[in-house]
């Protein structure tokens, strides 16, 4: 049953996998050599093999980054895609020229996969501290005032490992002061 489900899993994968590729291929064929048409599908191939060989043989650390960031690459692609391919199809119904849907497609496919890529990074290295004052009636001898400290959403491991943790407690303790 594991092994049914394992190759069930390979499939849907590879599936998706040749969903990206291949929009990528379709919408850069016009404009790129065929050279870089073989660098891209080899660098299509080897990124979702990273991914399944960062988790089968963990202990490969440059597998392991690179298969995070195309996990990562992979689940924007399969939110931005449907949504670019939709409306491409109906840019056709208005009979705009194909040539020209494709491209912007590309470029806006492009465009918002690496900003959102920045955002993300950006956020996952700079923690937001918010502080609240809460007023509670209740009175308890002894105590005049109490810090309560959350943190939540940290996905600590190979991408944000102890480095990160020290410069978050930094930054929390900095605005206890």
């Amino acid at each position: 049953m594991f092994v049914l489900a394992g190759i069930l899993f390979l499939v849907v994968y590879g599936l998706l996998v040749f969903y990206i590729g291949w929009s990528g291929w379709s919408w850069m064929k016009p404009v790129v050599s065929a050279r870089f048409r073989w660098f891209y599908i080899i660098a299509i191939v080897f990124l979702a093999v990273s991914f399944i060989l960062a988790r089968l043989f963990g202990s490969i650390s440059f597998l392991s980054v690179i298969g995070s960031y195309w996990l990562a690459i992979f689940s924007l692609l399969l939110l931005i895609l449907p949504v670019i391919h939709l409306t491409l199809w109906l840019l056709r119904l208005m009979r705009i020229p194909r040539h020209h849907s494709q491209k912007w497609a590309g470029a806006v496919t492009l465009v918002l996969l690496l900003s959102t890529m920045a955002y993300g990074i950006f956020n996952a290295y700079s923690p937001v501290v918010r502080e609240y004052s809460i007023q509670i009636d209740k009175k308890v001898e002894g105590i005049d005032s109490l810090n309560i400290v959350m943190a939540a959403d940290m996905h600590f491991g190979l991408l944000s490992g102890p480095g990160h943790a020290k410069r978050m407690v930094e930054e929390i303790n900095l605005s206890l002061i």
